[in-house]
């Protein structure tokens, strides 16, 4: 079987099995704020995660509406969306997939002092460098999205 083949057979299978249910849920991660999506890209694949969250409405008793309407506007809604990509090497199953950062977008204020594409820039990085220490040919394309999605999800300590 060829490298293509084998990677559009599992793409096919992980397709199937979350065909009725989320990936986040098919994976048993019960946070509603978070949203995975996985589409191809090229002969690549694009795994997005999108993280919202909303901010409780407070009314400030002694402001009018529209003032209020406006603080709230600044506070609605807080998100990360980060988005890698995965290639094959032409070698592949036997050398691991690598990840890169394709496209972060945020907004969100966090009480720690992190620079957020760097942050996600450099996850993927430890991810890539374990996955060239430890990779077996074994792991499919279902269990090195779970490694990921282990490694990231993490978002709600930002808010």
């Amino acid at each position: 079987m060829t490298k293509e083949k084998r990677i559009l057979q599992m793409y096919d299978n992980f397709l199937y099995n979350t065909l009725h249910t989320p990936i986040a849920k098919y994976y048993g991660i019960q946070d509603k704020n978070l949203n995975i999506l996985l589409n191809p890209h090229g002969k690549n694949f694009l795994l997005s995660f999108n993280y919202d969250k909303k901010i409780k409405y407070t009314q400030f008793t002694n402001l009018p509406d529209d003032i209020n309407n406006e603080i709230y506007s600044f506070l609605y809604p807080n998100y990360i969306h980060v988005t890698y990509e995965i290639s094959f090497d032409n070698d592949y199953p036997f050398y691991p997939p690598m990840w890169s950062l394709y496209s972060v977008d945020y907004k969100c204020s966090t009480v720690y002092d992190v620079n957020i594409p760097e942050y996600y820039n450099y996850i993927i990085q430890n991810h890539n460098e374990e996955s060239n220490r430890q990779w077996s040919p074994a792991i499919k394309l279902e269990q090195e999205f779970l490694r990921l999605i282990i490694r990231l999800n993490h978002f709600h300590h930002f808010f």
